[in-house]
């Protein structure tokens, strides 16, 4: 038997999270802007970034800002994946 993750594997995967990590870099400097003063909420941008290298390593793309429908209080909204998977687990 052969393990479920060998060494070329997660060499292939740390490729991935290093890619995803460079797009949630380039998107933090948009949002903070020039003087990197703008107020951002960190644990939503964080979820954000975890969510993308997950998606990313298992499916071999991000789609954690496709948006779903999802039910809150009663009222169906239409949000990021990354909003639904944080709020579910």
């Amino acid at each position: 038997m052969t393990p479920a993750f060998y060494k070329g594997k997660l060499q292939e995967m740390v490729k991935l999270a290093t890619g995803a990590v460079g797009k949630f870099l380039e998107h933090l400097s948009k949002i903070c802007g020039p003087t990197g003063q703008n107020q951002i909420d960190i644990i939503d941008e964080i979820s954000r970034l975890s969510v993308s290298v997950l998606l990313t390593c298992v499916l071999g793309k991000d789609i954690g800002d496709n948006e779903m429908e999802f039910r809150e209080n009663g009222t169906i909204k239409r949000v990021p994946i990354s909003f639904v998977l944080r709020d579910t687990f």
